[in-house]
C-alpha cells in the first residue's frame, strides 16, 4: 500500500486517549501502517509508548490560539506537509473549523479527512464502541480499503514494558510496600483546583472525609493490606491529608512518586483500585486491575472503563437529580462494591 499511513487527531484527557487505542489498532490493521497521532498533554507519550499501533506522536499545547501568535502551529503545519500522506481521522468534536483550516494550510486534501460527528453514533453507545463504528468508515479517497474483520479489540490496549515492571518491583521493595495493595484515586484534573478538593459545582468530587472513612473500613476488613493513594504531584497535599486522617501507617500518599510508567506497572500488581471517574480508572481496567468507579453527572454507560475478560469493573452512578454529584454516593455503597471485587476474584476459575 502507498500513501496509506493513518493520522489520528485527538486532543483528549487521559481516559479519552486510552479509549482511542481500539481505533488505533483497527486502522493499523486496515491500512497496514501504525497510526501517527496529533495530540496534547505531557503524559500522552509515556502513556502510549510501546504501543505497536502508534507511529509518530506529535504534541502541541494549543490548537485554538490565533495562528500568527502560535509558532508551534507553524511547526505543526510543516510537519503535516512532510509526513507521508494517508487517511486523517479527526476525533475531536470541538474546534473542527480550526483543525480544518490547519490541515488545508498544510496542503492536506479534504477528501483525505474524516470528521467525527455525533450523528454517526447511537446516542447511548459507549465511547469505546463509537470508535469501533468510526474505524469502519473511511475518507472519500480511501473507500477502496475495506475494514479488517475482527481487527477491533474487546478492550483498550496499554503496554507495560519490562523496564517499568522492574522499576515498580524495586520501588515497592525499597519502600517496604509489602502485602496486598489497594489503590485509590481521589482526584482528577477537574476535582482538584487550587490545592483543594470539592470546588463548588464540581460533580466528580467525593469528600476527603469519605476517603478517610473508606480507608478505615478497608483496613478493618483486611488489616494486612497497604492502601496506596495515587494522583498527580499537584494532588499530593490532598493525598497527605487523607493518609494522615486515616490514622494508619499502612496508608501511603504517592502522588509525587508515580510517573505514568510506574503507575501502570503498579496497577498490574494491585489487588484493586477505587477511583472517581478518571483516566487512571480506565488505565487500571485496561491492564486487568479490578476497579470501582464513582460517577457523577457523567453517564456511566458511555464511560465505564473496560478491561480483559473476567476483570471486574463496577460503576456506581450518583442518584438522578439536579445536580447529580459523586458526593451523593454513600461510603457504605462504595465499600460494598469494593468487597464484591474480592468475591469476584475468588470465584474466577
Amino acid at each position: 500500500m502507498e500513501n496509506c499511513r493513518p493520522l489520528i487527531i485527538r486532543f483528549g484527557a487521559m481516559g479519552d486517549m486510552i479509549l482511542l487505542t481500539g481505533l488505533m489498532q483497527a486502522l493499523h490493521a486496515r491500512f497496514g501502517f501504525a497510526c501517527d497521532l496529533l495530540s496534547s498533554g505531557g503524559w500522552t507519550r509515556p502513556l502510549l509508548q510501546g504501543n505497536p499501533d502508534l507511529g509518530e506522536l506529535k504534541l502541541i499545547k494549543s490548537r485554538k490560539r490565533p495562528y500568527p501568535l502560535a509558532p508551534e502551529q507553524w511547526q505543526l503545519v510543516a510537519w503535516l506537509r512532510r509526513r507521508p500522506h494517508g487517511p486523517v481521522y479527526i476525533c475531536d468534536f470541538h474546534s473542527q473549523d480550526k483543525l480544518r483550516w490547519l490541515l488545508t494550510r498544510a496542503g492536506v486534501d479534504p477528501a483525505d479527512c474524516l470528521y467525527a460527528r455525533e450523528a454517526l453514533f447511537p446516542a447511548d453507545a459507549p465511547w469505546f464502541d463509537r470508535w469501533k463504528i468510526f474505524s469502519g468508515l473511511a475518507p472519500a479517497n480511501y473507500l477502496e480499503y475495506p475494514a479488517r474483520a475482527g481487527s477491533y479489540p474487546e478492550f483498550p490496549r496499554l503496554s507495560v514494558d519490562a523496564a517499568a515492571q522492574s522499576d515498580v518491583t524495586a520501588f515497592l521493595r525499597d519502600n517496604g510496600l509489602t502485602g496486598p495493595l489497594v489503590l485509590m484515586q481521589p482526584g482528577n484534573k477537574r476535582t482538584l483546583k487550587r490545592g483543594r478538593l470539592g470546588v463548588i459545582g464540581d460533580h466528580k468530587s467525593w469528600p476527603s472525609t469519605n476517603w478517610i472513612a473508606l480507608c478505615r473500613l478497608i483496613l478493618a476488613e483486611w488489616p494486612e493490606a497497604r492502601l496506596l493513594l495515587c494522583g498527580a504531584p499537584a494532588e499530593q497535599p490532598l493525598l497527605c491529608d487523607i493518609a494522615a486522617g486515616s490514622g494508619s501507617e499502612r496508608v501511603h500518599a504517592l502522588g509525587d512518586r508515580l510517573p505514568i510508567p510506574r503507575l501502570l506497572a503498579l496497577m498490574t500488581h494491585a489487588h484493586s483500585l477505587v477511583s472517581i471517574d478518571s483516566g487512571p480508572a480506565h488505565a487500571a481496567a485496561a491492564v486487568g486491575c479490578p476497579t470501582v468507579v464513582l460517577f457523577g453527572a457523567t453517564e456511566l454507560q458511555k464511560w465505564l472503563p473496560r478491561g480483559p475478560t473476567k476483570t471486574p469493573v463496577i460503576g456506581l452512578q450518583a442518584m438522578a437529580g439536579e445536580p447529580q454529584l459523586v458526593a451523593q454516593i454513600s461510603i457504605e455503597k462504595v465499600f460494598d462494591a469494593w468487597r464484591s471485587l474480592t468475591q469476584a476474584r475468588q470465584t474466577q476459575p
